[in-house]
């Protein structure tokens, strides 16, 4: 019959196995998923790569010659202009936006719909506010600098800067 010293040592090198074994799964484990979650990760970044070459890419300088636009049509609303001009200026606002989506947006829903959705969102909303905002005159006098400011150029500007940090966020 073994010693009780004996026994002890032989429980402590079967516990040392099992703690190696045990280590050794968990270090596999950890490795394996390390290889895993980096193997998608670099399919991911070649598909966004890939996005960003063909699609965004080219079309960087349009994105600001619409918002640019839109702003710029907009600064004629801050003169003291009749029902008939402003409706003028929401057409050539309205118009610009369709040709955008046609163009552009458009183009991204044939890599993800439902970043094309969301750009839609973006624009429709702005064009949307700047239509509501133009017939209020009574609400908002277009004509005060700081009311012009805040409820047209910021709001063109927050547009613009949900549009690309969307853009930006896609991950395919």
């Amino acid at each position: 019959m073994p010693s009780l010293e004996e026994t002890t040592t032989n429980n402590w090198e079967i516990i040392g196995i099992i703690a190696q074994s045990v280590t050794a799964i968990l270090g596999l484990t950890f490795a394996y998923y390390i290889f895993h979650h980096e193997r998608n990760n670099r399919k991911k970044d070649q598909k966004f790569s890939w996005y960003k070459e063909i699609v965004i890419a080219p079309h960087r300088v349009d994105i600001m010659i619409f918002f640019t636009t839109v702003e710029e049509i907009s600064n004629d609303l801050k003169l003291n202009i009749d029902n008939s001009t402003r409706s003028n200026i929401v057409q050539r606002i309205k118009n610009l936006s369709a040709e955008f989506r046609r163009t552009f947006v458009s183009l991204v829903g044939s890599v993800d719909e439902n970043l094309e959705s969301d750009l839609k969102r973006i624009v429709d909303k702005l064009v949307d506010h700047i239509v509501e905002i133009s017939f209020l005159s009574d609400t908002y006098n277009l004509t005060n600098s700081k009311v012009f400011q805040s409820q047209i150029v910021r709001k063109i500007l927050l547009a613009r800067s949900q549009f690309f940090l969307r853009i930006f966020r896609f991950e395919g």
